[in-house]
């Protein structure tokens, strides 16, 4: 029996063939496929996506390295909560937080009492080692399987990572808001005296301009002046001139703009006897006395001098000022701000 449709020899009693039947027609195919133009976006972008996928790296195969580096199971818990030691110890019940925490807040505080000394400097080193060492004991179970000098070298590279990637950014980030500022030598006076820990504004709270009679902290160069040479260094002392002053100093009396300078506003150490004086200021600078001037005399004329220490009235540019001096943090007998009565 013949298809109605095609003509197609069919099975007996059916009128169309399973040709005809099916829903699937093919009446041409290519045998490549059209492929896409090179400079569609389209198709840039996904071929650069799958070369990225591509390319990367393992990350299981990674992870099956590093377990067998670190074959025992670490606590990320202790570890996320010890970025201050012995806190994640206590967080999962070591004993050991109960020893660790009290020495490294001690020696914080110790490191504060002695800001600006040397005997700082050793406190801070003194905490990171108590940290060092508190996250070391995290690792114990696998520093187990080391010898003694990798279980060192663990120890140091953690020791130089805390203090270059947390401790000294941490000072520098400080050190924005306040400096400290020791005081070795002091010339004269009650508000400034030898053996002083000041603590003066950083670089973000320091004014745009500063007035007369603030004590500051600033720096100078080497300077060559009236037949001698002022060393560079850091000096700590009054202002007595702003910008657009003119400093004068006639028959021993020193003025500024003509009115003479009231007994508040002059150096905090001694006055030095000082010639005629005649000192315009400009934009952004500031006459102030050196308190401490390591001076050496040069010249034919005076050969046979040794370097002594001196003072003398220097024009010092805005951006040689550190900040305000306001507050004095040792002896603790003289604790209070600066410039006020003793216990006030």
């Amino acid at each position: 029996m013949q298809c109605a449709n095609c003509g197609f020899e069919n099975l007996p009693g059916l009128a169309a063939c399973a040709r005809c039947m099916s829903t699937l027609c093919l009446d041409a195919f290519a045998v490549e496929p059209p492929r896409a133009g090179r400079g569609r976006l389209r198709t840039r972008g996904a071929r650069w996506f799958h070369r990225w996928v591509g390319g990367m790296p393992d990350f299981r195969a990674w992870w099956r390295q590093l377990r067998i580096v670190i074959p025992e199971p670490l606590d990320w818990r202790a570890l996320a909560w010890s970025f201050i030691p012995g806190l994640g110890h206590l967080k999962t019940r070591r004993t050991l937080g109960q020893l660790l925490l009290p020495a490294w807040l001690l020696l914080f505080a110790c490191t504060l009492l002695t800001l600006g000394s040397t005997l700082s400097w050793w406190f801070l080193t003194a905490m990171i080692a108590v940290h060092a060492l508190a996250v070391t004991t995290l690792f114990a179970s696998n520093l187990a399987y080391e010898r003694t000098v990798v279980r060192a070298v663990f120890g140091l590279l953690l020791f130089f990572s805390l203090q270059f990637l947390v401790y000294q950014p941490s000072v520098w980030f400080c050190s924005r808001f306040v400096v400290a500022v020791p005081i070795q030598m002091a010339r004269g006076g009650e508000v400034v005296q030898a053996g002083d820990g000041l603590l003066c504004e950083g670089a973000w709270l320091r004014p745009e301009q500063f007035a007369r009679g603030d004590i500051v902290l600033y720096s100078i160069d080497d300077m060559y002046a009236d037949g001698f040479i002022i060393r560079s260094g850091s000096n700590v002392d009054r202002v007595i001139g702003i910008p657009g002053d003119h400093v004068r100093r006639a028959e021993g009396v020193l003025t500024v703009n003509g009115e003479p300078v009231p007994p508040k506003m002059l150096p905090i150490g001694d006055l030095p006897a000082l010639g005629p004086l005649d000192l315009p200021l400009g934009p952004g600078q500031y006459a102030i006395f050196t308190t401490v001037g390591r001076m050496t005399f040069f010249g034919p004329a005076r050969p046979q001098l040794p370097p002594y220490v001196a003072r003398h009235l220097t024009v010092v540019n805005d951006d040689h000022i550190v900040g305000r001096v306001l507050y004095r943090i040792r002896p603790w007998s003289r604790i209070g701000r600066i410039g006020q009565p003793e216990g006030s």
